[in-house]
């Protein structure tokens, strides 16, 4: 799935590394960006992926902590989403775990930050619930089996994850579109 998906990966990433994680601003927007996409995916996923549905509940619960230390607003809700779900929801948790592992390599940096407030911000990119979710996605991936037509839906579904953080990022920064983010940084 990862070649699959690899230049929705690599737009995401292009993206959310514009964020300096080492100031109060630039974690800020990027935890919010974050709590959102979040939010978004764990309305999309349905009642049966309990598991996944509550180590996604406590990442968003930590994001907001890692905002209030920063003395930003947590979101207790977000804007509607962009894109509607399509595909299969294990593909969508991909992404979300996925993403987890990128934060390791995140989180050294936020350490690295001069900034003793930023530096200490650390709850979410060091939440044991990334890990926990990460585990029951390689579980459910390996017991996964389906035909052509499956793989598919699985494809879709990590592409619409890809695509809510997308969204989150441009949501975060009161932008709705590549264009807009060009434009505005004058």
């Amino acid at each position: 799935m990862r070649s699959d998906t690899q230049v929705d990966h690599t737009r995401i990433d292009a993206l959310y590394s514009r964020y300096d994680l080492t100031d109060v601003t630039g974690l800020s927007r990027f935890l919010s960006a974050h709590a959102v996409a979040l939010s978004w995916c764990l309305e999309s996923l349905p009642a049966a992926m309990d598991e996944c549905r509550r180590s996604i509940a406590a990442l968003i619960l930590d994001a907001g902590s890692d905002l209030e230390r920063l003395g930003q607003p947590s979101r207790t809700s977000s804007p509607a989403a962009f894109t509607s779900f399509q595909g299969d929801p294990l593909g969508l948790v991909y992404v979300v775990a996925g993403s987890r592992l990128g934060g390791r390599v995140l989180l050294r940096q936020v350490r690295r930050a001069d900034d003793p407030l930023v530096a200490s911000s650390t709850t979410y990119l060091s939440s044991e619930a990334g890990d926990e979710l990460w585990q029951t996605t390689l579980e459910a991936l390996q017991a996964w089996s389906g035909a052509p037509a499956d793989e598919d839906r699985l494809i879709a579904g990590a592409r619409s994850g890809f695509q809510y953080f997308e969204d989150a990022y441009f949501a975060v920064q009161g932008l709705t579109t590549e264009n807009d983010f060009q434009y505005s940084v004058a």
